[in-house]
This record gives structure tokens, C-alpha cells and sequence, in this order.
């Protein structure tokens, strides 16, 4: 005989009480509880946010003088410049006639304005007879996504600076992009008069 071969067993018949019951079922096993979908079209990709640096070198111009200021994006972006002016009327500075792409490059220091980007007097304090506030506001907006910011295209053919009139809200005309793909910047300067 082989002893490596197996040899049958029984059970004595004192350990096997007939009132008992044997279950020889396999267990049943629950599935985990659902943690994340494992189809790559349901997955959420949380992107992080981006910062958008607007900096000016003074919080108080005279009217008359000219208006600088610094954008830096911590990424690649598309950038959108508008100035709320004393009037209510809010005039798109970036892009412009004469600088129309506003792609931008990350932590590249934008200077507006400038020569390159827009006539050097094209942006300065003024409180016309007609101002409803003392305040010019920059607001510098920024989108990873190539989707323009407003629904209506820019004519620049017409005219240099794109400008919404006192009574029109521009933020009704703007277009949604995905959460984090845009970030906003603003500055308030006030307008004193002159000496």
C-alpha cells in the first residue's frame, strides 16, 4: 500500500447525534457596499483651483492720471480684463483690437496697460458729469477652457474696445464653464479729484 495514497475515514458513531443537523452550504458573502464606479465615464475628476494675482501700484489715482496695474495667473489661461468705470458703463480692456488673443502664460506678469497691448493713454481715471460712483473697478477673469467668456462675439472691426453701456449687467452675457475652470480677481480704485 502507498502510503502517500489518501485513505477514507468515518466518523465513530457517538460524535454524529441524528436530532443534529449538518449544514454543508457554502456561506453567503454580501458584496461590499459600492465605493466608486468603476466605469471611467462615471469617475468625478476634482481639479484643483488656480490663483489670479491682480495688483495695483496704488489704491488711489487723481483724475486725469493713468490707471497700471499686474496680472499673474498660476496657470495657462485665457484672460479677460474689464473696467467698471464711474459711469456704470464697463469696458472690456483685454483682449482688444489691438491684442486680440488672450491666451496667457502661467506666472508670465501681464502690465496693463502697455504699449503692446493697448495705446498707453487708453486707460485713466476719469469722473465725468455724468459719474454715479467714485470708484473704477478692474475685474480680471480667467478660464483654463478656450470657451469664450461672453455669448456674443467680438467685433473688433468696429471698434477698439468692446463697452457695455451703464444699464446692461455683462454678467447676464457671460457663459458657464465647468467649476475650476475659472477664477476671478478684482481691485477698486478710488477716483480723487484733481489737485
Amino acid at each position: 500500500m502507498n502510503p502517500l495514497m489518501a485513505t477514507n475515514y468515518s466518523l465513530p458513531p457517538e460524535f454524529i447525534l441524528e436530532e443534529d443537523e449538518v449544514d454543508l452550504s457554502l456561506p453567503t458573502i454580501m458584496p461590499p457596499p459600492i465605493i466608486a464606479s468603476i466605469n471611467p465615464k462615471d469617475k468625478k475628476i476634482t481639479v484643483k483651483a488656480f490663483k489670479l494675482e491682480l495688483n495695483s501700484y496704488s489704491d488711489n489715482y487723481r483724475i486725469g492720471e493713468t490707471i497700471s496695474f499686474s496680472i499673474k495667473s498660476e496657470q495657462d489661461c485665457y484672460l479677460t480684463v474689464l473696467n467698471k468705470g464711474t459711469t456704470g458703463k464697463t469696458t472690456v480692456l483685454f483682449p482688444n483690437a489691438f491684442h486680440p488673443d488672450n491666451y496667457i502664460k502661467a506666472n508670465a506678469m501681464l502690465l496693463l496697460p502697455s504699449e503692446s497691448l493697448m495705446p498707453v493713454d487708453a486707460l485713466y481715471i476719469s469722473r465725468p458729469d455724468n459719474s454715479i460712483t467714485k470708484y473704477e473697478t478692474i475685474i480680471a477673469i480667467c478660464r483654463k477652457s478656450k470657451k469664450p467668456l461672453f455669448t456674443e462675439p467680438y467685433q473688433f472691426d468696429d471698434y477698439n474696445f468692446r463697452t457695455f453701456s451703464a444699464s446692461e449687467d455683462w454678467s447676464e452675457q457671460t457663459t458657464t464653464v465647468d467649476e475650476h475652470q475659472e477664477v476671478r480677481s478684482k481691485i477698486r480704485f478710488t477716483a480723487k479729484n484733481a489737485l
